[in-house]
């Protein structure tokens, strides 16, 4: 007697695109979560102003060991550095640690001033670290829909310090 194969027995469960389908729904979820958490843009503020605080601090560092000027530049939406040369200032490259940085979701401002929206043809600096490590008296706020999060500023004495702005946005206390 020959034997008939057995066919097998169909098992329940989910295909490949049913279990692919959920996982994109959690995924768009969990990202709207994530999206409207508060406090989300003042982390990110936080954040980018304390990257150009640490920047600041590197560049000046950098000027004074290379005996030549640095040039701060801000623009509406992001801040970079240039070089001095014979006729002008001469933006960092690209690929360089001090190149032109967009900050997406924030906005740059100093106060009795407007910031370009775009990069002018010839950048001139809204501050300095001379040669002689000294920087030049500024302010940078960042802000999120009008509202200041973070200023960095330099004042006569040529520190930079960084401050968190009070919750109504009129003080401005030292920032970790």
């Amino acid at each position: 007697m020959q034997r008939r194969p057995r066919r097998p027995t169909a098992t329940r469960g989910f295909t490949l695109i049913e279990v692919l389908v959920v996982v994109v729904i959690v995924a768009v979820l969990a990202a709207a979560v994530v999206i409207s958490l508060p406090g989300l843009d003042a982390r990110r503020a936080a954040r980018e102003a304390e990257r150009f605080h640490a920047l600041l601090a590197l560049v000046c560092e950098q000027a004074e060991l290379a005996g030549r000027s640095v040039g701060i530049h801000a623009l509406a939406d992001g801040y970079g550095f240039s070089f001095e040369v014979e006729d002008g200032w001469l933006p960092f490259p690209d690929g360089h640690r001090f190149r032109p940085r967009r900050l997406e979701g924030l906005v740059l401002a100093t106060p009795g001033a407007m910031l370009p929206v775009l990069p002018p043809a010839q950048p001139v600096p809204m501050a300095l670290c001379g040669a002689d490590g000294a920087l030049t008296p500024f302010e940078l706020r960042f802000l999120h829909q009008d509202r200041p999060l973070q200023r960095v500023r330099a004042g006569a004495d040529g520190r930079a310090v960084r401050e968190e702005a009070s919750d109504d946005g009129r003080s401005w206390t030292g920032a970790g």
